[in-house]
């Protein structure tokens, strides 16, 4: 006569069983994260770029012209307008540097961008101009840059003269990409000093 064994060996999944099937699980749910994270990061890298040769093209402008490019005039200055994930760029700048020669003329701005980190933060002062993105999730969420541009598509704007200046302050926990230029940086590109 044949014996049955217990029930505990006639039903069930058994402990190999349930660990193979948790780690097809795992190889299932982390393949696409692996994928989302990677573009979000290749999609900051390129909006770092862009961003970067922006920046460059409003310097070679300044640097020529002896100006800032005004607002009706960025977009065509630059080479792109849009960041890595297709928002529009925006541009702040002093407006008073926007007047011809005013660059060699002016001695401070009186716009500060401080740069807050984990270990320690910076303030950069007499900013003449920013560039930014809104990052992924195409907000802007630096204070005072929601003031200057409260719409979720940035703009070109002229910061209001330095008697009300800007205090712009980056965290690190905003998903914003921030490019600056001081007065000191357009002034050596107009040949001030020489």
């Amino acid at each position: 006569m044949i014996r049955q064994r217990g029930c505990a060996q006639c039903a069930g999944f058994s402990l190999i069983g349930l660990a193979v099937m948790m780690g097809i699980i795992a190889v299932l749910v982390s393949t696409p994260m692996y994928f989302i994270f990677r573009q979000d990061a290749n999609d900051q890298k390129k909006t770092r770029a862009l961003l970067k040769a922006d920046q460059k093209a409003v310097i070679g402008f300044a640097g020529a012209k002896g100006r800032l490019p005004a607002a009706t005039e960025f977009a065509s200055l630059v080479p792109s307008p849009r960041d890595g994930n297709e928002q529009l760029i925006g541009y702040a700048f002093d407006s008073q540097l926007a007047n011809a020669g005013s660059i060699c003329g002016k001695q401070i701005t009186g716009n500060d961008v401080t740069s807050l980190k984990v270990i320690t933060s910076a303030t950069i002062d007499n900013v003449a101009f920013i560039v930014w993105s809104n990052g992924r999730n195409g907000t802007t969420d630096t204070p005072v840059l929601t003031v200057l541009a409260p719409t979720a598509t940035p703009v070109a704007v002229g910061f209001i003269p330095p008697s009300t200046p800007y205090k712009i302050t980056m965290d690190p926990i905003q998903d914003d990409i921030l490019f600056w230029v001081t007065l000191a940086e357009l002034q050596t590109a107009a040949h001030c000093f020489e």
